[in-house]
């Protein structure tokens, strides 16, 4: 990939904290929860490379209401706007359709194509945003089928912000040993 980018750059490597991985996985528990305003951002992200995922055919009229928060909202905003809501508030039968699952497994799952550089992945083992099991148990054997590296450090009891904070010292000097 980098060199669609820059015919030079050498990639030395990659870092996630908490990456969102698997989101067929996690997508059909979404509805109901307070989490739910990140599967509205991600059916607006699929119509941007997918416009037969049509947003609106999906969410259910309550939902609908609600979409201005898109353009108009930080992170936390648009979480709020949406946490209230039932799961039938939010997609139409309260169930996101199995043809949205199969593109988000199309396009928001990594480890699709082989890495070219060693992989960083830094996970709180508390985060309710990117559940733990989904990085331990889907991503970190998907990663290491390839011939890179793959470094996976567990946070015990972080939290998707605090793993953040936590893991600055250990991503800097993973970065830097990259760049010596």
């Amino acid at each position: 990939m980098a060199p669609s980018y820059d015919g030079n750059l050498v990639l030395k490597g990659t870092s996630s904290i908490a990456p969102l991985s698997n989101a067929d996985a996690i997508a059909p528990y979404i509805p109901g929860t307070p989490a739910q305003g990140y599967l509205v951002m991600a059916l607006y992200g699929l119509n941007a490379v997918d416009p037969s995922v049509q947003p609106l055919t999906i969410l259910a009229t309550p939902a609908k209401t609600k979409i201005g928060v898109l353009s108009t909202g930080c992170l936390n905003e648009i979480l709020a706007a949406y946490q209230n809501l039932t799961a039938s508030q939010l997609v139409v039968n309260g169930v996101v359709p199995n043809y949205v699952l199969t593109k988000l497994a199309q396009y928001d799952n990594p480890a699709q194509t082989a890495p070219t550089a060693p992989i960083l992945v830094v996970q709180g083992t508390n985060d309710d945003a990117v559940p733990y099991s989904i990085t331990a148990d889907l991503l970190i054997p998907q990663l290491q089928a390839y011939s890179q590296p793959v470094q996976f450090e567990v946070i015990q009891g972080a939290t998707h912000d605090t793993a953040v904070i936590q893991s600055a010292d250990l991503v800097a000097d993973w970065v830097a040993a990259r760049l010596a």
